[in-house]
């Protein structure tokens, strides 16, 4: 039997398997067209922040991937393309691809400010102000409720659209502690929080973190809540600040013992630094890394550029110190990024600060320094580079004593001070450790008691 012969003999079922074929056909149309989820891409943003948006969604009518510049070809397949101005740079194949899944349908826009290569396509000015507000008020909220714009607003095709409500307003100075509902306007209301939970401790000592880098209701936060955790865990009261304007005027109102602040600047120029100065207030500027752990590993300059100079040169203006990593950004188990702590420095850097506010509270009288310094061999023995050793250990004697240190037996002049230092390195009050020049052969003399 011939094929012609056979479908002419079958054809009822031909037909049927025919149309059968066809309804399968309109309905995955209909299906992709109005009914699957919308597609977001988020293009260019820091990892942590992509992250964050990502975990904030709530729809399984939305789905969001990361994309990096270098995978702009993959536009065309989603519904909606967000891009990250600030450091977005295109070559022409780049800028070609996205022009052209604009012209096909997809919603292109660009937050913060445009790149200057692409254009925003088919997001009006509402739209684009309501984004604006959605992403600059960051918080899990906020993000989940971008999300759903984006199927609601910018793929209106789209049928199962999740409810969407307006962008909630944050304030842009306040007191935060654990969990992202946790934020407040004014010190009063914090402490009775504070008090209601359990965290406050009547008398000790306080510690202001101020997160100059990232806003702390965004959701990624592992780093900074383990920090919380142990230094409450080490008795400190800790306030927690993120202050646009508001800054130092919260940190007078604090008046901390000590001040952390994870940098992306100053702390706030050079009204902070006086005001810390008069204080005697301490400053630790440890860093949390904007770049993945790998990338961090990998490079054997460890921070470079903007960066460096951001999180070290400019806090190292207002006095700060301790600029180590405390937190790194590790994938998780979705291939998301986070801020994960550094177990070890978290735990280095809160001893050091109980360390540090011990000592502030401590009598100078009671305090124990050694003073090091260097003694060559011949007549110029006290001397560094130049510099006049006797002189300067002999006036900082005498401005520790005025100061309430113990210092006694300091010879009346400075000649016989000189001398006592080239013959014994004498103790008084203070460990004064002679550190020999390596052309010295006769071994250090070391003091006889602390």
């Amino acid at each position: 039997m011939s094929l012609k012969s056979g479908i002419y003999k079958h054809r009822r079922t031909v037909w049927r398997v025919v149309a059968g074929v066809v309804v399968l056909c309109c309905l995955w149309a209909v299906y992709i067209r109005y009914v699957s989820p919308t597609r977001v891409a988020l293009v260019n943003f820091p990892a942590y922040q992509a992250s964050s948006i990502a975990l904030a969604n709530e729809s399984r009518w939305v789905r969001v991937d990361v994309l990096t510049v270098e995978e702009a070809a993959k536009i065309g397949r989603y519904d909606v393309a967000l891009f990250f101005g600030p450091g977005l740079r295109l070559n022409g194949d780049q800028a070609a691809d996205i022009e052209a899944a604009g012209a096909k349908g997809t919603a292109v826009y660009t937050l913060i400010f445009p790149s200057g290569v692409i254009a925003n396509h088919h997001v009006d000015s509402l739209q684009q102000e309501l984004i604006g507000d959605y992403y600059g008020n960051g918080n899990k909220t906020n993000y989940k409720n971008l999300l759903g714009f984006c199927r609601t607003a910018l793929d209106r095709r789209k049928w199962f659209a999740p409810a969407v409500d307006r962008p909630v307003h944050l304030p842009s100075d306040y007191y935060w502690h654990l969990g992202e509902e946790n934020f407040f306007t004014d010190l009063n209301g914090y402490k009775s929080y504070c008090r209601e939970h359990g965290f406050y401790k009547e008398g000790a000592p306080s510690v202001a973190l101020v997160s100059g880098m990232t806003s702390p209701l965004s959701g990624n936060r592992a780093n900074v809540d383990t920090l919380i955790r142990r230094l409450e865990r080490a008795g400190m009261n800790v306030y927690p600040i993120h202050a646009a304007r508001k800054r130092l005027d919260m940190l007078k109102e604090v008046s901390p013992d000590a001040v952390i602040d994870l940098p992306m600047g100053r702390l706030g120029g050079d009204r902070a630094v006086k005001w810390l100065e008069e204080r005697n207030i301490p400053l630790f500027c440890p860093l949390t890394l904007l770049q993945k752990r790998q990338e961090w590993e990998a490079d054997p300059r460890g921070l470079t550029g903007s960066y460096l100079s951001a999180s070290v040169v400019l806090p190292e203006i207002d006095g700060g110190g301790r600029p180590e990593v405390l937190s790194v950004q590790d994938a998780d188990e979705n291939g998301y990024y986070q801020f994960v702590p550094v177990d070890d420095r978290v735990d280095d850097l809160v001893e050091a600060i109980c360390r540090q506010v011990k000592l502030q509270r401590m009598p100078n009288r009671d305090k124990r320094i050694a003073v090091v310094y260097l003694k060559g061999p011949g007549q110029s023995a006290l001397t560094a580079a130049g510099l006049e050793v006797a002189p300067s250990l002999y006036e900082l004697l005498k401005r520790l004593k005025a100061e309430g240190y113990t210092v006694e037996g300091i010879p009346e002049t400075e000649k016989e001070f000189e001398a006592m230092l080239q013959r014994e390195g004498s103790v008084f009050g203070l460990s004064l450790i002679h550190i020999p020049s390596p052309r010295d052969r006769q071994k250090p003399r070391m003091p006889s008691s602390a």
